[in-house]
């Protein structure tokens, strides 16, 4: 194990590896050279590419809260991390890219049953959405926040892939009426 505890990951505007610490390429299960130049998105499960996406796109215009996410090691497996990524940008106010810092995750609350059941019920959320006669809400209600025990699992919640996924789909939908609004 390498000594430095967090993974540092550079990346810029394009989202390509400009640097990654030791550290860094332990968590990837790589070689920290092999790194350089490819595309950070390389490690990014194909089902997570929209949220992280947004979460790329949160940077370029400032932001900077911490997130949890999965990312994907070298060997293909999956690891949950703990990330701050800070956006960079030059005195013109222009984004350059990204500082990531990363740390492995202790929380494995994305694994956890209520969010399994989130990502198959709202994988047929278009017809759920398309049919009139049933609201999205409402099952989301009914079915998930019931399986929530603490804030920390409703935080973990808006972190669900599944749950990105519903309101980026139905937003500015209509459902019996409603207006399914952010």
């Amino acid at each position: 194990m390498s000594k430095e505890k967090d993974g540092i990951w550079i990346i810029d505007k394009n989202a390509t590896t400009l640097y990654a610490n030791a550290a860094m390429a332990e968590i990837l299960g790589t070689d920290g050279s092999q790194l350089i130049g490819q595309p950070s998105f390389k490690h990014v499960f194909p089902e997570d590419v929209a949220r992280a996406r947004c979460l790329f796109e949160a940077r370029e215009r400032g932001e900077s809260a911490p997130f949890h996410f999965r990312i994907m090691r070298e060997d293909g497996s999956a690891i949950w991390v703990d990330v701050q990524g800070t956006p960079m940008f030059t005195g013109d106010h222009e984004f350059i890219g990204i500082v990531g810092t990363f740390s492995v995750s202790d929380s494995q609350l994305e694994s956890e049953p209520w969010c399994s059941l989130t990502r198959r019920l709202l994988a047929n959320r278009d017809q759920v959405v398309s049919d009139t006669r049933q609201q999205p809400a409402i099952v989301v209600t009914l079915v998930i926040i019931p399986l929530l025990p603490t804030k920390a699992s409703a935080l973990g919640l808006r972190k669900c892939l599944a749950f990105d996924k519903l309101r980026a789909g139905s937003l500015g939908k209509t459902v019996s009426g409603h207006r399914l609004a952010s």
